[in-house]
């Protein structure tokens, strides 16, 4: 099994073939549960003054188990967690995380812990907001670990990194719940998804296990956890991802800074418009949330608060739906 951190010079091999690209990669996706449609997906991956940015948007019905999840994060240029700001809303149940992350250490880069060197640990502050009270924690996070959003470039970022038969270890911290886990990921075989080639991998998170086929170019096509029986597959754009299901526009709007992702596409087009939200404190960032996200949505008083087990689809960079902690079956083609 080969262990891996992050080098000074990490995404550069990736970077030049998206020079100063914005914009890496942006998607619809459609959930399926069975054989029926419950939600829909959307999620944008951008690289903004030498930051990267992870977006996405997930809305489920009824039968999906009523989830409303949103996140935003920010990792530096050698994929360090930066900050991040996790919403999820479940019928009236709501959760708000804001996180950040400084380091003690900064001369004491995530390749040099690759190299034997101990490093003092970042430190994360986090601000857990359920919509009745407020608390606050502090985690120490070992250098090398990422917000799990970003795994997919992770992989990316080392040599012949989406190639068969690479396995991988890693930290990262869940967005969800702001514990830090230990994971692996092992690439497999090309097989066809719509027609295109994509490399099958195996992710074990959380004491998850789900496959994701991803295209050598990092697209996520698709993601299949065969114990829930649980898809999220791409589409071709906004219409068809959220076609039978509830759609708020001004939700997504303000979330995506009011730039609706377009099909599913890498893009090489820079927009030098694009800025980022002012920095605001915990607090404020909390009560902006709620407002904008969920003043339509009052919290139901004495209910506890908090994502249930239920269905508990969880989207990352490669996302896991749940299952049951067991090895999964190997699934069936995923091309039909």
């Amino acid at each position: 099994m080969k262990i891996f951190f992050l080098t000074v010079t990490v995404f550069i091999q990736f970077l030049s073939t998206h020079a100063m690209a914005n914009v890496l990669y942006e998607g619809w996706f459609e959930v399926v549960l069975g054989q029926h449609k419950v939600g829909y997906l959307v999620e944008r991956y951008e690289f903004t003054g030498e930051k990267f940015k992870s977006t996405y948007y997930l809305k489920t019905n009824a039968d999906g188990g009523n989830i409303t999840e949103s996140l935003k994060a920010f990792a530096a240029n050698d994929l360090s967690p930066l900050s991040y700001s996790y919403t999820a809303k479940v019928d009236k149940d709501i959760k708000v995380i804001d996180a950040t992350f400084t380091d003690p250490n900064p001369d004491c880069k995530p390749d040099k812990v690759r190299k034997g060197q101990e490093c003092k640990p970042l430190v994360m502050t986090a601000t857990i907001n359920d919509g009745k009270k407020e608390s606050k924690s502090i985690t120490r996070v070992k250098k090398g670990s990422i917000v799990s959003t970003f795994l997919l470039y992770l992989i990316m970022s080392q040599k012949n990194g989406l190639a068969e038969g690479n396995d991988y270890s890693y930290f990262a911290v869940a967005e969800e719940d702001t514990n830090v886990y230990s994971g692996t990921a092992k690439v497999s075989t090309l097989e066809k998804v719509k027609g295109r080639d994509a490399f099958k991998i195996l992710n074990s998170f959380k004491g998850e296990n789900f496959f994701t086929w991803i295209t050598p170019k990092g697209e996520i096509l698709l993601t299949r956890s065969p114990d829930k029986n649980i898809d999220v597959r791409t589409v071709d754009g906004q219409a068809e991802a959220t076609k039978g299901m509830a759609y708020n526009a001004q939700d997504i709007q303000l979330l995506f800074n009011k730039k609706i992702p377009g099909e599913n596409s890498i893009s090489n087009q820079r927009d030098d418009k694009e800025q980022l939200a002012p920095k605001q404190s915990a607090a404020q960032k909390t009560e902006e949330k709620k407002k904008k996200l969920f003043e339509k949505h009052p919290v139901k008083e004495g209910k506890k608060a908090g994502v249930p087990g239920g269905l508990g689809i969880e989207i990352k960079g490669i996302p896991p739906p749940p299952s049951t902690g067991s090895v999964p079956a190997e699934p069936s083609s995923p091309e039909k």
